[in-house]
């Protein structure tokens, strides 16, 4: 095999030629050098992906505290507007039906009132079940990103 001879200036201005390295410096000088740019690659990879994981914990920390701040207003809300609801109710039944006492209009709208917010109840840890709690696209990132650096180690 044929080796790069590169001419060089010597001190004196004459031309000189310049000994090849060794076959083996080569080589290991790649290889060190691939190496070093797989651990630069996988350093930065791991930096993207702690990027995208703290968005993505705080896309979902942000989506709960909107839910948990709703849940509370409208329960806030609610519970207060029952409280006059429930009493105008019960004297609006009250004088519908005169012969029903007034402890048996309390006990219907107790009953009914139980229901719709049994029914809230459910639509509000609905609403939390769908929340994303792991960060699927990091994972998913990494996943792909793992595969690639075994692929490229091979």
């Amino acid at each position: 095999m044929d080796t790069l001879v590169r001419p060089t200036v010597g001190t004196n201005g004459a031309a000189r030629t310049a000994t090849p390295p060794h076959r083996a410096d080569v080589t290991v000088s790649a290889l060190t050098g691939l190496a070093s740019e797989i651990l630069t690659d996988a350093k930065n990879l791991a930096a993207q992906h702690g990027d995208l994981l703290k968005a993505e914990v705080k896309e979902t920390r942000n989506q709960a505290v909107m839910s948990v701040a709703a849940v509370a207003g409208g329960a806030g809300a609610a519970a207060i507007a029952a409280v006059f609801l429930v009493i105008g109710l019960v004297k609006m039944t009250a004088w519908l039906l005169p012969t029903l006492p007034e402890w048996a209009v309390w006990l219907i709208w107790a009953g009914v009132l139980a229901l719709a917010g049994g029914i809230a109840l459910w639509l509000g840890v609905r609403g939390f079940t769908h929340l994303n709690v792991l960060p699927r696209r990091t994972l998913r990132s990494v996943q792909e990103s793992w595969s690639c650096l075994v692929n490229r180690l091979k």
